[in-house]
């Protein structure tokens, strides 16, 4: 069911990013204008058809979204190393050069090849090598610009060499960002190991934390000890991450000047000795990761707390008692284990979520994680870039949704594998 989920939801997604008006394409339009508006100190018309044209085709705006979606999956090949070159009606066949350039992966070649237009009919062009054969690599038609131009009494036929190519997702590619000018990949790999130092720290952090305390404050309701802590919590759950990043920026940052304000590592991270490379990491990484931590590990207590409380309160844990239990093996042997289901339900999500980080938490602190990466591209209608995040995160939610099935299995005691 992944695979599908997957294909339902980015295929949904794609359809959304073409209909969203202030695109790449419209951006690209207006960056063009606004220049050639500039070069002539005045307010000059708008660009012409073929270069609107030509900007669709590079961004990929030329074709069906459907089609266009099938490229972007690796279904269908794309149209790489792409030239335009103009055919007069009274050639019947032309000696082109052409130069390798991967325009979906950006990947250069420096070899240049010699092939010959042919012209089979008025709206057929035939790619040809050096021998007069039909060349195998690259492939001819009339471009997605305008047919024809008028050039005084001349009429030119503009014509797309290109070639074809699989370079999808089911490819490994995912395609080229519009702000960054980098593959989506290696712009995503970047940022990933930030979130995911954050993400683990806070997951481990977390329920070493929230399962002791809601053990506790069950064994202790209503004492001194689950008030206190119950207040915490509460104050703790209320206060909004980023509301707290920004306390905490003020506090200890600008005001007592004990921690960076921001900032993943320090300008000199490189120049840095062994331990003081780890004495800088951890300066950076103990006010974000306090944001993290906040909410988790509130929800988890009081989750923890209520079940292994509903789970005190049941029958067979007081059968076990009566049948001569001590109360410490009735907690830990019978109730803990059946208190951690829904905990267990909930661990492949929060892995996830905490992968996938916080944007407002490293928007203040200025830290290059994934979640910032993703606001900034929806900003931005970085529109690759959009899919690749939301390719990898709903990856990652339906793998957690697994995980947490499996999690489950392991501590809920009625389940069993059938071999």
């Amino acid at each position: 069911m992944i695979p599908l989920t997957l294909l339902g939801v980015t295929l949904i997604v794609f359809g959304i990013t073409r209909l969203l008006p202030g695109g790449p394409l419209e951006q690209a339009l207006a960056e063009a204008q606004n220049m050639k508006s500039g070069r002539h100190g005045g307010n000059e018309s708008s660009l012409s058809p073929e270069q609107q044209e030509e900007i669709k085709r590079y961004y990929g705006f030329d074709k069906p979204w459907l089609q266009a979606y099938a490229i972007w999956l690796g279904i269908l090949p794309a149209e790489i190393n792409t030239h335009t070159f103009v055919l007069l009606p009274q050639e019947s066949q032309k000696k082109v050069t052409v130069s390798h350039r991967d325009n979906v992966t950006g990947e250069n070649i420096d070899e240049e090849v010699t092939l010959f237009l042919h012209r089979e009919s008025v709206d057929q062009v035939e790619v040809l090598d050096s021998d007069g054969k039909t060349h195998l690599a690259w492939q001819a038609s009339l471009s997605q610009l305008p047919e024809q131009k008028t050039d005084g009494n001349i009429r030119q036929n503009k014509i797309l060499v290109f070639q074809r190519k699989f370079a999808g997702v089911l490819q490994g590619n995912l395609g080229n960002s519009f702000i960054h000018n980098l593959p989506v990949w290696d712009v995503i790999k970047s940022r990933f190991p930030v979130s995911v130092y954050f993400g683990v720290l806070t997951l481990i952090i977390s329920y070493s934390i929230s399962i002791p305390l809601g053990i506790l404050k069950a064994l202790k309701h209503k004492t001194h000890v689950d008030n206190l802590t119950s207040i915490l919590i509460f104050v703790g759950y209320a206060v909004p991450g980023y509301v707290l990043a920004t306390c905490l920026q003020y506090l200890f940052a600008f005001k007592l000047d004990l921690l960076p304000h921001s900032g993943f590592r320090g300008d000199n991270f490189d120049a840095l000795s062994f331990w003081g490379k780890i004495g800088d990491q951890l300066s950076h990484t103990i006010l974000p990761l306090l944001c993290y931590l906040i909410g988790a590990f509130a929800f988890m207590s009081m989750l923890m707390k209520n079940e292994l409380m509903n789970n005190l309160a049941a029958d067979y844990v007081r059968t076990a008692i009566a049948k001569g239990t001590s109360f410490r093996q009735a907690v830990f042997r019978h109730a803990f284990r059946n208190s951690l289901v829904p905990i267990a339900t909930s661990f492949g999500n929060s892995i996830s979520l905490l992968i996938m980080g916080s944007f407002l938490i490293e928007n203040i602190f200025d830290i290059n994680g994934f979640g910032l990466l993703g606001f900034t591209a929806i900003v931005n209608r970085d529109f690759p870039l959009v899919l690749g995040i939301l390719l990898i995160s709903s990856f990652l939610m339906l793998l957690g949704n697994v995980l947490s099935d499996l999690c489950v299995a392991l501590v809920d005691p009625r389940i069993r594998f059938d071999k």
